[in-house]
């Protein structure tokens, strides 16, 4: 750099005419420029120097550094290696709002009023590769919604929960579809031996045979010690979370024993089962269904075979539409919020309780190691992403390390007390003005001393908690706190642990509770016609309006709501639903259940990129800003 200075400067000299002038001022320039040149010198040295040490100091923050991630809870690991590993469809900002220009390019709702369907538009991005390479196009897109469509597993999802034209039909193998589940539905509500075979050998046994692998993982587990200690064999534990026999002695007989005889108990009663294992009778009726869908499709005509979903369909290698019936305004959030997977690293034919394969994905990081107790992580070089990922991470459920960096923050899940309406009111009118009051100022002793000035008739209430019949519950001391505050006023407040969880929900679901302590966990859009629809009670579900409100204005405003196509005025209907809900006075917050995230060693910047963590923002969403000084 020197050099050329020095020969554009004597350059310039050179282009004088006189000589006399020439010399002298090339003496004296040439004084200045040894001194310009010094300067420049000098300059030039600081700017590699600190070049040298930017670039240093780069390699010091993060480069080759691992950062330990420690986990209380092995589930919640676990949660978070297939959100690292995985790229989620749907990207969304740190208040829950879609991010348009994330894996998805464009994604948008179109409504068509002569067929009342809605088509989900979604154009990817074109930079999108897996892990090994593989390009992710709209075949993985299309792919990734059938596994989740599959009639064998992951009924739960909100993909597999929505009215998708033709849905039905694959599902159920069948073009005429109305005709064979017509007889199917008869079948099973009065099922013959055949029915009753095939649900008991295609549903409840392979289910109840994996629980109890799932059972045999516990031990060990931190989250499970109470559980383990309490039976630490195995066929004891599950016998606990799923014999039917409430006095049922697994200890003199062996394990082959004890899965057969609760598979023998259960017989083909799959309701039962769906209600031990997610308090939902309905959770294996459409298994059972298909069950006696293949008796009935003997003697009635099902119609062609049918392979496909004709509301799935691949436009392009970029473009994918999802049409659905009707319009809701969350449909946007439904089809797109699931991870987009490698077709071409799964069977072409999905097994029962498969699950997703971590090794290669789309996310930011893929899994280098696996053991017993701890994944470990390395950048994924083909992340679209444009954040440098120069950092390894390692997840790990063992122990927590001393001297951590701590990260809390509110989940979406929130312990709460609930109130039938039907059996917490004033003279027999659940929606009453002294209705709703009464329940706000029971509401009230949960979590504050009651105003002097409130008056409450003697009364006696029962309160279901499901506190293994130990008071081992976070609210306890807020109910217990109810019961002092409230006898004050003449109003005995019963406590009722129950051992079985499952007793709780069976009297919230058959309207028989007054109050009860539950968890509800919010999604991105919120549920109010599944929490709070009039229709919603006969689903024969606890969690579907367990407050048995009925309320024309309300269900007014739910539908003007699910239909509403502008953002603002969905806005506006939002705050008018949570506004006219409040008033009814059915539900009281008491706590939001939290996540902890230890991390070691700390983070440089940890108060900055954690700022904005919240129950909609997860931690992962900040790992490209994370700096860890080597």
């Amino acid at each position: 750099m020197k050099i050329t200075i020095g020969k554009i400067w004597n350059r310039k000299i050179e282009s004088k005419k006189s000589k006399n002038t020439k010399v002298k001022i090339i003496k004296v320039k040439k004084r200045k420029i040894k001194i310009k040149n010094f300067v420049i010198l000098g300059i030039g040295i600081v700017l590699v120097v600190s070049t040298i040490y930017i670039l240093e100091n780069r390699r010091k923050i993060n480069k080759y550094t691992t950062l330990v991630v420690d986990y209380t809870d092995s589930s919640e690991m676990e949660s978070d290696v297939v959100k690292m590993t995985q790229l989620s469809l749907l990207t969304t900002d740190k208040n829950g709002d879609i991010v348009y220009d994330g894996v998805a390019s464009d994604i948008s709702l179109k409504y068509d009023s002569p067929s009342d369907t809605t088509k989900v538009v979604i154009n990817l991005s074109s930079k999108l590769s897996f892990s090994d390479g593989v390009k992710l196009t709209a075949d993985d897109v299309v792919f990734s919604y059938y596994w989740l469509l599959d009639e064998t597993g992951n009924s739960d999802s909100a993909v597999a929960n929505l009215p998708i034209v033709g849905l039905e039909e694959y599902t159920y193998n069948s073009s005429n579809v109305e005709q064979i589940l017509t007889a199917a539905r008869a079948e099973l509500d009065k099922p013959t031996d055949s029915t009753k075979t095939l649900i008991a050998k295609n549903v409840i046994t392979p289910f109840l045979t994996s629980q109890l692998e799932w059972v045999r993982t516990l031990y060990g587990v931190s989250e499970y010690a109470d559980l383990t200690s309490k039976y630490p064999v195995a066929k004891d534990l599950f016998a606990y979370l799923y014999g039917p026999k409430e006095k049922y002695n697994s200890a003199t007989h062996d394990e082959a024993a004890v899965l057969a005889e609760v598979i023998s108990e259960y017989g083909y009663d799959y309701d039962s089962l769906g209600y031990a294992y997610t308090g939902d009778y309905d959770y294996f009726k459409k298994a059972a269904l298909l069950q006696a869908l293949e008796v009935v499709s003997k003697t009635t005509d099902r119609g062609d075979s049918v392979s496909q979903v004709s509301g799935i369909k691949q436009v392009s290698d970029t473009s994918v539409e999802i049409t659905i019936k009707g319009f809701d305004s969350s449909y946007i959030y439904d089809v797109c919020d699931i991870f987009v997977l490698p077709k071409h690293k799964y069977n072409s034919t999905l097994e029962v309780g498969s699950s997703i394969d971590c090794t290669v994905g789309a996310g930011k990081y893929t899994v280098s190691e696996r053991t017993e107790n701890a994944v470990s992580l390395i950048a994924n070089p083909k992340f679209y992403g444009t954040k440098p990922l120069n950092l390894n991470v390692r997840l790990d459920c063992s122990k927590i390390a001393e001297n951590s960096y701590k990260l809390f923050y509110n989940t979406n899940a929130y312990g709460y007390v609930g109130f039938n309406v039907n059996n917490v009111n004033v003279n027999g009118d659940p929606l009453s003005k002294e209705s709703c009051e009464l329940r706000s100022n029971l509401s009230k002793a949960f979590t504050q001393d009651l105003p002097s000035d409130i008056v409450l008739s003697p009364a006696e209430y029962t309160i279901y908690i499901g506190a293994d019949g130990t008071g081992n519950h976070p609210a306890m001391e807020a109910i217990k706190q109810a019961v002092t505050r409230l006898a004050a006023y003449h109003i005995k407040l019963n406590i009722k642990d129950v051992v079985d969880e499952n007793v709780m929900w069976e009297a919230i679901d058959s309207g028989k509770a007054q109050m009860w302590c539950g968890v509800w966990n919010e999604k991105l859009t919120p549920q109010f016609k599944q929490k709070y629809y009039s229709t919603s009670i006969n689903s024969h579900n606890a969690s579907y309006n367990p407050y048995k409100i009925i309320s024309a204005d309300l269900d007014a405003l739910i539908d003007e709501y699910n239909i509403c196509k502008d953002k603002t005025d969905l806005r506006t209907k939002y705050e008018q639903i949570k506004s006219e809900i409040a008033s009814y006075s059915i539900e009281q917050v008491l706590y939001n259940k939290s996540k902890t995230v230890y991390f070691s060693p700390m983070p440089k910047n940890a108060e900055k990129v954690f700022k904005n963590i919240n129950n909609k923002y997860d931690w992962i969403n900040e790992i490209g800003n994370i700096k860890i000084v080597n």
